[in-house]
């Protein structure tokens, strides 16, 4: 099968990776396992056992660790600090006034939104020309959308 760039966004050297990598990973730490169990078992003596609890504390805490650091950090501190949730109520007051614009038929003017830090989108312009604001204004049905230039107030 020959999937073109358009179709996927990906130039072929990627897709031949990542196919690559599909197939080779798991056939490859199969054979380890394999060969693990049939070399190395006879020629290195096994190590002592080690507590069950010890392997379960060692999981905990890189589970925690997950979740406070990178990406998932930000999740979580938004999720905790109340970003997420200012975020939810400002799209649901946003799309209030959009459906009540289409309703009028109306240019809408949206106001600020706080954006958690997790969030990484492109936001809407001042311009109502601008290919987002058109773009947005076209899905839901009004003559156009911007955003007002006021600065939204400070996050709690």
């Amino acid at each position: 099968m020959v999937v073109t760039y358009w179709p996927t966004g990906l130039l072929g050297q990627y897709r031949t990776l990542n196919m690559a990598c599909f197939y080779f990973l798991p056939t490859w730490f199969l054979a380890l396992t394999v060969w693990d169990r049939a070399v190395l078992r006879k020629l290195v003596p096994t190590p002592p056992a080690v507590n069950r609890s010890w392997w379960a504390w060692v999981a905990v805490l890189a589970g925690t660790l997950f979740l406070f650091s990178g990406r998932d950090g930000l999740v979580t501190a938004d999720l905790l600090g109340g970003r997420m949730a200012r975020y939810d109520a400002d799209m649901m007051q946003r799309y209030a006034m959009v459906r009540q614009a289409a309703q009028r038929r109306e240019e809408v003017v949206l106001g600020p939104v706080h954006y958690p830090r997790c969030l990484v989108i492109l936001p809407l312009d001042t311009d109502a020309n601008y290919w987002m604001n058109r773009s947005y204004a076209g899905y839901f049905g009004v003559p156009g959308a911007r955003v007002s230039s006021t600065p939204p107030p400070p996050a709690p």
